[in-house]
């Protein structure tokens, strides 16, 4: 059984950029799975996102990224 990479590696590799080659811009994200969570605020506020959801408030494409959400993102180069 092959063994499987790591995810920081993996995950290094596919955000390098080659130098001179434009940069990709996130322009939605699709939710792979159901993801949610409590927030900071008093009181906890329950963020929460469907299977298939369809994201393009860059704020909330900002949010799910920082926090790793299993999402596939789309983008465009400019």
């Amino acid at each position: 059984m092959p063994k499987a990479r790591n995810t920081e590696t993996v995950a290094a590799e596919a955000t390098e950029v080659p130098a001179g080659e434009p940069i990709p811009t996130v322009d939605r994200v699709v939710l792979e799975s159901q993801y949610g969570f409590w927030t900071d605020d008093e009181p906890p506020l329950l963020r929460m996102w469907h299977p298939g959801q369809e994201v393009t408030d860059p704020d909330e494409i900002e949010l799910l990224i920082s926090r790793e959400a299993p999402v596939t993102i789309y983008g465009s180069l400019e």
